[in-house]
């Protein structure tokens, strides 16, 4: 084995950077190891395809603040956005505009800079800016689309159609949405956002993060098994690929986790084949995972998550099988006003014993998290259902019901928070109702795992009863 070294330079203002390309030969593999602009050192059994600086989210942020509230500058004129553009950001071709914020627009609608519009009013749970009291006429026809999947590839769809006349009253900054459709009034207690105070989130990474790792799991002696990854946070935005597939800002604020690509447009083929990931293990795993996201009421501001910590378990071993290609599903109710018992639960990690069906109280300087359970009993049929729910069922500890008898690692979230403010402030997104924060707790998640990847997950670490913590694989090797 030998090892040759190559030297990059890039010149960022007047500061030359060196970045050094190692690459180790040997008869058998190729493992190649470089610096990133991070300089965080990276593994990966393929060369590099760009080595190219990366914009730190404080070089973002600056970016973004020299852009006017009020005017859009050509990126002629914005050295920002022409800083951007040359650096390729996110590997995006971007493009001039005059339509939206800064003058940034792309080719690419995944891209995070097309959730960036400006507007000039409030909109409940939507993308905006505040302004003052603003009515808005908006007769439209919303065809929804429901598509059904089963094992044999055969899609069925089934598209609704109807007419609203809608009247939207929004005052900026405190009260509520009355909506009126036809005859029929309602009274929306959603939470007003703020998008331009949305945190950016993690690019994720674009290689295969798998090593070796001189260390085996624990076998477990009660019958369980388990496994988790670790995935930050991405992006958000008012898409929801599975209950308005294809139609942008038709939902309420979600935060994401894994794929940085997902959108509405997102599928389990497009997923699976594209976009990085913030999950251990890299594009081992580009599954999609998104719930409503945190609003502090106070500021209008969406609030980051620290991190997502996801639970792939089983309490029964010799029945768990590995969740099909495509598979996808809701756990939850957006609609929900009260506790959702054995799906969700709320705690703060000075009193973790203590747990709430709502955000709780805790306290500025601590972490809070909750829980999110999926179901883990699939019916062998189909892939998705019309409300992404029938095709699975909880087992509950016990045997799945002859109606889904085939039992699936049951998928928890467990997403924390750095308390920063008071949490009497905090509702999700979707919290359409008046009282305690946290009631409409949900969660989507799309399959976009690598299938040979997840099938050694499940046979190495569930089906052998083992614990295989937030790294291992089972079998000498971890995600990293």
């Amino acid at each position: 084995m030998f090892n040759h070294v190559n030297h990059f330079y890039f010149k960022i203002g007047f500061m030359p950077i060196l970045i050094s390309l190692s690459i180790s030969f040997s008869a058998n593999a190729e493992v190649y190891k470089w610096r990133d602009s991070r300089g965080i050192t990276q593994y990966s059994d393929k060369p590099p395809t760009k080595l190219s600086y990366k914009p730190t989210q404080k070089l973002i942020r600056a970016v973004l603040d020299e852009q006017s509230a009020c005017t859009i500058k050509s990126p002629a004129k914005n050295t920002g956005a022409k800083k951007l553009f040359n650096m390729n950001f996110f590997s995006t071709t971007m493009k001039p505009s005059t339509s939206t914020f800064g003058g940034l627009a792309t080719n690419n609608s995944t891209n995070y800079f097309t959730q960036l519009s400006r507007s000039t009013s409030w909109i409940v749970g939507g993308w905006a800016k505040p302004s003052s009291t603003v009515v808005k006429n908006r007769p439209r026809t919303v065809s929804v689309a429901t598509a059904t999947t089963n094992l044999s590839g055969t899609t069925n769809t089934t598209t609704t159609s109807t007419t609203q006349a809608l009247t939207v009253v929004a005052t900026a900054p405190t009260a509520t949405t009355t909506v009126t459709s036809g005859s029929t009034s309602t009274t929306s207690y959603l939470p007003v956002v703020d998008v331009s105070l949305t945190p950016f989130g993690s690019s994720g990474f674009s290689d295969l993060r798998i090593r070796y790792k001189n260390e085996l799991a624990k076998r477990n002696t009660d019958g369980t098994g388990q496994f988790r990854t670790v995935c930050d946070y991405t992006h958000m935005n008012n898409d929801d690929a599975l209950i308005f597939p294809n139609i942008l800002n038709a939902s309420h604020n979600h935060t994401y986790f894994g794929n940085t690509f997902a959108n509405a447009n997102s599928t389990p083929d497009s997923l699976s084949t594209t976009g990085n990931s913030s999950c251990r293990g890299g594009i081992a795993n580009r599954s999609a995972y998104w719930v409503p996201s945190m609003i502090d009421t106070k500021t209008k501001a969406p609030i980051a998550p620290k991190v997502n910590v996801i639970y792939y378990k089983t309490d029964k071993s010799s029945e768990v099988t590995v969740p099909p290609k495509g598979l996808r599903m809701i756990a939850g109710n957006s609609k929900s006003t009260t506790e959702q018992q054995y799906i969700t639960r709320y705690t703060c990690n000075e009193d973790y014993n203590t747990r709430k069906p709502h955000v709780p109280a805790c306290t500025i300087g601590s972490t809070m998290q909750y829980l999110l359970h999926f179901p883990d009993c699939w019916d062998a049929k189909n892939l998705d259902s019309p409300d992404h729910k029938s095709h699975m069922a909880y087992s509950n500890g016990a045997s799945c019901p002859a109606t889904h008898p085939v039992r699936v690692p049951q998928i928890t979230y467990n997403v924390h928070f750095d308390v920063k403010t008071d949490p009497i402030n905090w509702r999700l997104a979707s919290d359409n109702y008046q009282g305690a924060g946290g009631f409409s707790l949900h969660g989507d998640w799309i399959n976009g795992w690598d299938q040979t990847i997840l099938t050694e997950f499940v046979n190495n670490c569930l089906k052998a009863s083992k614990d295989c913590h937030a790294h291992l694989i089972g079998d000498n090797r971890e995600i990293y």
